[in-house]
C-alpha cells in the first residue's frame, strides 16, 4: 500500500523537487576522500540512535543486506510536534528536520536517505506513537518517489532489554515504555532494475567483495563513533558474510550527557571495552545480547575533561548557536590508533549537538577537526568557538 501525501516530504517554498536527484546529492556529500563512502550512513543512524536516547545500537551484515536496530524512543507521529514527529521527520527529502532542538544533532531525513547508497528499498519497522494511541509500522521508502509503501502484514516485534537490563543512568533517559526501538533493513543493490534510473546507480552497486570491505571498516569506525555519542553506552556489530563469521560488542563506562550536566566534574578516567565471538547471532537477538556471551579482547582507558566555558568565552559558543561546554578526550592505552584529542563542544541551538565536530563534511570523522573559514558571520563564529575551546584546554 503506497502512501500518496507528499506534503510532509517538502520544504518550504520547494513544491517541485527533483527527489531522485536529491537522494544523489546527499549521497555525493559523503565524497572527496579516500575513506568508504558507506561510512556516511553509518553514522547518520548511528547519530539518529543517539538522538532518541538509545542505550545500545546493533548493526548486523550478510550477505543479503544491512540491518540496523536501535532500543531508544519509539517513532512519533504528531501534529505538535516538529514537522508532525519523528516518523515524518526521518522520511522528509530535504530541510532541517531538527532545527532548533537543543537535544538533537544533525537530520533524521537527510541521513536516513543517505541509506539509499545501500539499497533502492530502505525499511523502516517500529511503533509510531499518536495522539491517540501506537501503531505498528512497516514502512519501505525509494529513492526516486515520495510514495512509501506500507507492509504492516510484515511486522515483527523489536526485543529490547528491560530497565535493570541496560546501562546504569545518573540522567534519566526515559521510561523503557517508550524506548522500544527501531530497525531499518537496506538489502543490498545488487542491480539497477529501473528502465528510467539514473546511470549513476551504477556506483552504488554490492558485490561480496565490496559488502566484506563496508564490514571491516565498520569493525574499525563503530567505537569511534561511539566515543562522541551523548547517550549510547554500546554497539553491536554482527557480520556474517560466506562462511566468516564473527560478533563484536564495544561498551563504555560513561556518558557525556551526565558530564555536560554536571560540570563541576572536571577530569575523569573512563573505559570502552572490546568484546568478540566466533558467532554470528541472529539479528533479532543483537538488542538483547548479554556482554557475559562473549569474550573480553582489549580495553581503551581515557581521561575526559569537562568544562563549561566563562563568560569571557562562552559570549563565542553563543554566537556560534552553541553551548558553552567543552570536553576533550584523551586516549590513555588504546588498542588502536586513535587521535591525539578529541575536542567536543555540546550543544547547539542549530541542531547540532557535536559542533563545531557537527560541521565536518560527512567523509570525516567526529573525532577529526575542520575549521571552517568562511567569510559568514556564523562560519566565523564556529571558528571563535573551536579556539576559545581549545584555549580552555590549554589553561586549564
Amino acid at each position: 500500500m503506497a502512501d500518496n501525501d507528499s506534503s510532509e516530504f517538502i520544504t518550504e517554498g520547494e513544491l517541485d523537487v527533483d527527489i531522485e536527484g536529491t537522494v544523489l546529492d546527499i549521497m555525493r556529500a559523503g565524497e572527496g576522500s579516500s575513506e568508504d563512502p558507506g561510512l556516511r550512513p553509518l553514522r547518520e543512524l548511528i547519530q539518529n540512535a543517539d538522538d532518541v536516547r538509545s542505550d545500545r545500537v546493533a548493526i548486523r551484515i550478510d550477505s543479503k543486506q544491512l540491518t540496523f536496530w536501535n532500543d531508544g524512543k519509539t517513532l512519533t507521529k504528531d501534529t505538535n510536534e516538529m514537522y508532525g514527529g519523528t516518523f515524518v521527520a526521518i522520511r522528509r527529502i530535504q530541510g532541517r528536520s531538527r532545527k532548533g532542538d537543543k537535544e538533537t544533532s544533525g537530520n533524521f531525513g537527510s541521513g536516513f536517505r543517505s541509506c539509499h547508497m545501500f539499497a533502492d528499498e530502505a525499511e523502516i519497522l517500529g511503533r509510531v506513537r499518536t495522539p491517540s494511541g501506537e501503531s505498528k509500522v512497516v514502512a519501505v521508502c525509494k529513492p526516486h518517489t515520495r510514495e512509501v509503501d506500507y507492509n504492516p502484514e510484515q511486522y515483527v516485534e523489536i526485543e529490547s532489554r528491560s530497565q535493570d537490563e541496560r546501562p546504569e543512568r545518573k540522567i534519566d533517559a526515559g521510561s523503557v515504555s517508550e524506548r522500544k526501538g527501531v530497525r531499518f533493513r537496506f538489502p543490498w543493490r545488487t542491480s539497477v532494475t529501473r528502465d528510467d534510473a539514473d546511470p549513476e546507480w551504477e556506483r552504488y552497486l554490492w558485490d561480496k567483495k565490496r559488502i566484506s570491505e563496508l564490514a571491516d571498516n565498520f569493525v574499525r569506525e563503530v567505537p569511534r563513533i561511539l566515543l562522541g555519542c551523548r547517550w549510547i553506552r554500546e554497539a553491536v556489530l554482527c557480520t556474517d558474510i560466506a562462511g566468516s563469521s564473527e560478533t563484536l560488542l564495544w561498551e563504555r563506562n560513561f556518558n557525556i550527557e551526565e558530564l555536560i550536566r554536571a560540570p563541576d566534574v572536571t577530569s575523569q578516567l573512563t573505559t570502552l571495552r572490546h568484546l568478540h565471538s566466533n558467532k554470528a547471532y541472529e539479528g533479532e537477538a543483537l538488542l538483547t545480547l548479554s556482554p557475559e556471551e562473549l569474550q573480553p579482547t582489549s580495553t581503551d582507558v581515557f581521561t575526559i575533561l569537562s568544562h563549561k566555558a566563562e563568560a569571557s568565552d562562552a559570549r563565542f559558543a553563543k554566537e556560534a548557536g552553541h553551548e558553552p561546554y567543552c570536553m576533550l578526550i584523551m586516549p590513555i592505552s588504546p588498542a588502536d590508533e586513535l587521535p591525539a584529542y578529541t575536542p567536543i563542544a555540546l550543544t547547539g541551538d542549530s541542531g547540532n549537538a557535536f559542533g563545531p565536530l557537527a560541521f565536518l563534511p560527512p567523509h570525516n570523522s567526529r573525532t577529526k577537526i575542520k575549521l571552517d573559514f568562511t567569510t559568514s558571520s556564523i562560519g566565523a563564529a564556529h571558528v571563535s568557538w573551536t579556539a576559545a575551546a581549545l584555549s580552555i584546554f590549554c589553561d586549564k
